[in-house]
C-alpha cells in the first residue's frame, strides 16, 4: 500500500529516493546488532537485512529513512 507522505516541517508532500552506499555503488540497509568483520567485511544473517525506505522534501529537504517491518 502506498500512502502520501507528508514532510515532518512542513507538510509538503515527499518523493521516494534511495541513498546509495557510496563504497558500493548499492543502497544501504539495516542489519539488527552489530556485525561480525570478517576478511571481505562485515558478516551478516540474511534474515537480519531490511531494506531501507527513504523520503526526500522537495520544499525544505528535510530526509526520512524507516526500515519496513
Amino acid at each position: 500500500m502506498k500512502r502520501d507522505l507528508k514532510c515532518l516541517r512542513c507538510q509538503t508532500s515527499m518523493i521516494e529516493g534511495k541513498i546509495l552506499d557510496a563504497r558500493y555503488l548499492a543502497p544501504s540497509v539495516w542489519v539488527d546488532g552489530v556485525p561480525k568483520m570478517g576478511w571481505l567485511g562485515p558478516k551478516v544473517n540474511t534474515a537480519d537485512v531490511k531494506k531501507l525506505r527513504s523520503f526526500r522534501c522537495p520544499k525544505c529537504g528535510y530526509v526520512e529513512t524507516n526500515a519496513p517491518a
